[in-house]
């Protein structure tokens, strides 16, 4: 029998059956292109709840990831009375180095706090959002942990400096824009390679950069030396390009969960109608240890279908697992110790477009091998990354089908009649800004688009950490970082 599938739009509800990895979602902000022309603007007057003489910390930091990948944006800024003895107290609420002391000298290093203590700083509402070079910053007050800041990340912002820093003039501060914040120079790392992995079982790592810019070089270590003992490292290093670090000093080996993060740092303060604020830019390339082996999980086989005849009319895809060094891998889902089976997932639709039932079959391991990305169908748009299945043993809660239309009684045994396989490529027709395109084959010969697929952190090579927001697409590079990724269907295929 000679099948053939027609492509239609879609908007289908979730599987039968439901899975907690069946729907993405992010918090993560996405464009920033246009470059508007701001001027300097100060308070005209005090408000009655107006103060002067307090203290605010800001800090900007540019992340690169890859060669060829756009870079991240993290902007911190918190507002208070008087800040703690905390160099960048704002980058530590948000995750970076905690500096109450700094080196002594060039090339040496301290042991710094894991976290501050702001038990006794009175924090302050400058508004319920500040703008930095045109990102809101949303107001977050965490009174159960001691601290109240402004933050927001983007995932691809072009360098320009210095950014603009505006407050809206109905909080304690008074209202301010000014082009103010300084931008470090870029690091410009060249080894380890931007994007790679660093190997710990050597005991040592080379870095190497671009000497002689503005600012100061730091090297910072945040992570596990293992588990349950934390480690907050920074080095003060000498601008000349090249540092060896020797992981015994701090105790790291290859089970360490650590992070290695080689930057520049500048610094401005200014006053803000009668406060201090202090700036801090900072450009940095980070590095996290190569992957021990992925989990292994398996997707238990049911048994063959019962029950009252079904007849499907539509199918979507879906597929689930992290994309790296050239395979799928199972995956550990963030706030789960087991891991999870990567998979594609077949729901069989009715007539109206109601999901019936499912087949998933895993596609971890030898289940799929990468190879040379097919065409697309209709010649239009690039596929970057190709996997064609092996498809077996597949788990399915359908009853019986007719097997004079599909020739078994069994779904799994008409799905095995083809050979699927899931592709990355660009955003031709459906995939916006921050998504890739996700294209399936049933021929192995043509890709066609079906899906939005959403590329998600990993921490720990295997974690899937989709709070940690979405990695960054460049619809030019066709390139992207190993990543946990979701398949969600845009297009439904027509069976018969």
């Amino acid at each position: 029998m000679r099948w053939s599938f027609w492509l239609l739009m879609g908007a289908c509800g979730g599987d039968s059956g439901g899975s907690t990895t069946d729907k993405a979602s992010t918090t993560t902000d996405t464009a920033l292109v246009t470059t508007p022309t701001y001027s300097t603007t100060t308070d005209t007057g005090p408000n009655p709840w107006q103060v002067t003489g307090e203290e605010g910390n800001l800090v900007t930091v540019y992340r690169g990831f890859a060669p060829g990948l756009p870079r991240g944006f993290d902007v911190h800024a918190t507002f208070a009375e008087s800040l703690p003895g905390y160099d960048d107290l704002a980058w530590c609420l948000g995750g970076g180095p905690c500096t109450d002391v700094r080196p002594s000298g060039l090339d040496t290093y301290v042991d710094l706090p894991v976290s501050p203590d702001t038990s006794e700083v009175a924090f302050s509402w400058v508004g319920d959002e500040i703008e930095v070079d045109r990102l809101d910053l949303g107001f977050d007050n965490q009174p159960e942990q001691d601290f109240a800041w402004y933050t927001h990340t983007v995932a691809n912002k072009p360098d320009e400096a210095p950014l603009v820093v505006a407050l809206p003039g109905n909080g304690e501060w008074g209202s301010f824009s000014a082009a103010v914040a300084p931008l470090a120079p870029a690091i410009r790392a060249t080894r380890p390679e931007p994007g790679t992995r660093v190997d710990l079982s050597r005991g040592m790592l080379d870095f190497a950069w671009s000497p002689g810019g503005e600012g100061a070089v730091y090297l910072s270590i945040l992570g596990e030396r293992a588990e349950g003992e934390p480690i907050s490292v920074l080095y003060s290093l000498e601008d000349d390009g090249e540092f060896r670090l020797l992981l015994d000093t701090h105790g790291i080996d290859r089970e360490s969960d650590v992070r290695f993060s080689l930057g520049r740092r500048v610094t401005e303060e200014t006053d803000l109608n009668g406060n201090t604020l202090y700036m801090t830019g900072i450009d940095e390339q980070s590095y996290r240890p190569e992957c021990l082996p992925y989990p292994d999980a398996f997707i238990p086989a049911a048994l063959p279908p019962s029950g009252s005849e079904i007849n499907p009319y539509y199918i979507d895809l879906k597929a689930y697992g992290i994309f790296a060094d050239g395979a799928i891998h199972d995956y550990i889902e963030e706030g789960e110790e087991e891991p999870t089976s990567a998979r594609v997932v077949f729901t069989f639709l009715d007539l109206y477009g109601s999901p019936i039932c499912r087949v998933l079959y895993d596609i971890s391991g030898s289940a799929s091998r990468q190879v040379e990305p097919w065409p697309r169908y209709g010649g239009l748009g690039v596929i970057w990354d190709a996997y064609l299945f092996s498809l077996e043993d597949g788990r399915s809660n359908c009853d019986p089908v007719s097997a004079v239309t599909f020739g078994s009684t069994d779904l799994r045994d008409w799905v095995e009649l083809f050979q699927w396989g899931i592709g990355i490529g660009d955003n031709f027709d459906v995939a916006g800004q921050m998504t890739y395109a996700g294209y399936f084959t049933f021929d192995g010969i043509e890709g066609i688009e079906m899906d939005e697929a959403h590329a998600y952190e990993l921490l720990d090579c295997d974690l899937a950490v989709k709070s940690a927001g979405m990695r960054p697409y460049d619809p030019n590079s066709g390139s992207y970082e190993a990543a946990y990724m979701e398949f969600e269907p845009y297009y439904i295929l027509q069976i018969q």
